[in-house]
């Protein structure tokens, strides 16, 4: 559903579509598709980030003892809804 929305946007790299449980910053929620270059969160709650804002994901994975940490820049956001790109560091 959510790609349907975005298709026609300008990335480089393809997405897939998954349902990963994460916290951000400020607010929790759910990546609802990822690639390379970013992903598409859907907040649960209220939408707190803001443009250009640098935030950082944590994905939880089972079986695992550390959680995945990944620094991000909001690139738009619409209602429930941001897009992120990554950083390149």
């Amino acid at each position: 559903m959510f790609n349907a929305l975005y298709q026609s946007d300008r990335r480089m790299h393809s997405r897939t579509v998954c349902d990963l449980p994460i916290c951000l910053d400020e607010f929790s929620g759910h990546v609802r598709n990822f690639g390379k270059g970013g992903a598409l969160i859907e907040a649960a709650g209220k939408n707190s980030a803001r443009v250009g804002q640098e935030i950082f994901m944590t994905v939880p994975f089972r079986g695992r003892s550390n959680d995945l940490i990944l620094k991000a820049r909001v690139a738009w956001t619409h209602g429930d809804c941001l897009g992120v790109s990554f950083d390149n560091e």
